[in-house]
């Protein structure tokens, strides 16, 4: 894994979210509790390891390149955005989720094409020597 490699792993992540759109249509939802849960986590599980792989090598490669005077501003910096950003995807979502609430299974399509986004925004950055 390298900081330049990480769009692959987020574009496999964007692959995973269009299969966990499954459990939420109708059909497998209308087949009682175990299918839909079943197949949730079949795809959400990987991409809790999968994103919580990618932010240990994330913060580590921070650490490693961030000068030791200035640490503990950039981890701040970086947790003070992530913290403020959670609430906002939140509403997001939760609005998203209530216009949909007939079809769930279209916001989950809808992330995994934003994440793809990233992914293809992420291909075009070249960082150091990492």
């Amino acid at each position: 894994m390298t900081l330049n490699t990480l769009y692959k792993w987020i574009f496999v992540i964007s692959a995973l979210f269009i299969p966990m759109a499954l459990p939420f249509t109708p059909k497998i939802l209308g087949a009682g509790f175990l299918a839909p849960f079943v197949l949730l986590n079949i795809f959400a599980v990987p991409i809790a390891i999968m994103v919580t792989q990618l932010s240990i090598f994330v913060i580590t490669s921070i650490q490693k390149e961030t000068p030791n005077e200035l640490l503990g501003k950039v981890l701040a910096t970086i947790t003070a955005v992530a913290q403020s950003a959670a609430p906002l995807g939140q509403l997001l979502y939760g609005r998203l989720f209530e216009v949909l609430k007939n079809a769930i299974y279209i916001p989950m399509l809808i992330i995994g094409v934003i994440v793809s986004l990233v992914g293809t925004v992420g291909k075009g950055f070249k960082i150091g020597s990492s």
